[in-house]
C-alpha cells in the first residue's frame, strides 16, 4: 500500500514539473515578442529619405531655379505643390494633408496661407477651399499632368555632416521631339530652342538613351546643389542653388 502510494507521489509530481517547465518557455516567448521592436517610418535611413525627396522637388522645380529661400515662393507655388506630392485619388483634401507635406519638406518654420488653387500655367481654378471644415475639393477636370515635354537626365553626387546633406546634380534637357535629339543645359534653353549642345541618334542604341550620356558634357553642364537641414531624423529642404 505504501508502494502504492509512493508510485502515485512521484507520478503527481513528475506532472508538476513537467507543467512548470512548459509554463516557463511559453511565458519567455511572450516576453521576446514584447520586446521586438516594430519597424516604423522613424527608422527610415534619412539619408534616403533626402534622395527621394530631390526626386520629386527637381520635377516640380527644375523650370524654377533657383529657390534661395523656400518661403519666398509664391503661396500658389506652394499649393501646386502640396497637391503635386499628394497626388490624391480623392476629390477632398484636409489642410491637415498639405500641413503634413509641407512640415516634413520644409519644417515647422514653413509659412503659407489657404486658398483657392489655381493652375501655374492657365490660371483656371484647380481647387476651392471650404474655410468652414479646412479643406480643399479638386475640380471634376482637375488631373496632375505628371509627364514632362522632354527627357531629363542627370547625374549626382552627395556630402553630408551630422547636421546637413547637399546633393548635387547635374542635367541634360533632351528633346525627344525630332531625331536626332537634341541637347540642352538648362530648361529656359530647351524651352525657347536656343543654345543646343549637342544631339543624340537614339537610333545607334537601339532607341535607349543613358544617363551615361551627361558625363560627355558634365565640363559645361551647370550644378544643382538641394540643400537640406537635419531636423530630428529628418531632412528639410533649405535651398535649391544652381551654379
Amino acid at each position: 500500500m505504501k508502494l502504492r502510494y509512493l508510485i502515485i507521489l512521484i507520478f503527481v509530481s513528475l506532472i508538476l514539473i513537467i507543467f512548470g517547465i512548459l509554463s516557463v518557455d511559453n511565458s519567455k516567448n511572450v516576453t521576446d515578442e514584447d520586446e521586438k521592436t516594430p519597424v516604423s517610418e522613424e527608422s527610415e535611413d534619412p539619408d534616403i529619405d533626402a534622395i527621394e525627396k530631390v526626386n520629386n522637388l527637381e520635377q516640380f522645380f527644375i523650370d524654377k531655379l533657383p529657390v534661395t529661400n523656400i518661403n519666398e515662393i509664391s503661396n500658389q507655388t506652394k499649393l501646386n505643390f502640396g497637391l503635386y506630392i499628394l497626388n490624391s485619388e480623392s476629390n477632398l483634401l484636409k489642410v491637415s494633408y498639405f500641413d503634413s507635406v509641407f512640415e516634413d519638406y520644409f519644417g515647422d518654420d514653413f509659412q503659407y496661407f489657404n486658398e483657392d488653387i489655381l493652375d501655374l500655367s492657365t490660371n483656371q481654378i484647380i481647387a476651392t477651399y471650404d474655410d468652414e471644415n479646412k479643406e480643399y475639393t479638386l475640380t471634376d477636370d482637375y488631373a496632375y499632368d505628371f509627364s514632362l515635354p522632354y527627357q531629363l537626365l542627370s547625374k549626382g553626387s552627395f556630402e553630408k555632416t551630422d547636421d546637413t546633406f547637399n546633393l548635387h546634380r547635374q542635367y541634360l534637357f533632351v528633346d525627344i521631339s525630332q531625331s536626332p535629339y537634341l541637347l540642352y543645359s538648362s530648361y529656359q534653353d530647351y524651352l525657347n530652342n536656343i543654345n543646343s549642345i549637342g544631339n543624340y541618334d537614339v537610333a545607334t542604341t537601339n532607341n535607349m538613351i543613358s544617363s551615361s550620356i551627361v558625363d560627355n558634357y558634365k565640363e559645361i553642364l551647370p550644378t544643382v546643389s538641394y540643400s537640406f537641414k537635419k531636423n530630428k531624423n529628418n531632412y528639410i529642404l533649405q535651398s535649391i542653388s544652381i551654379t
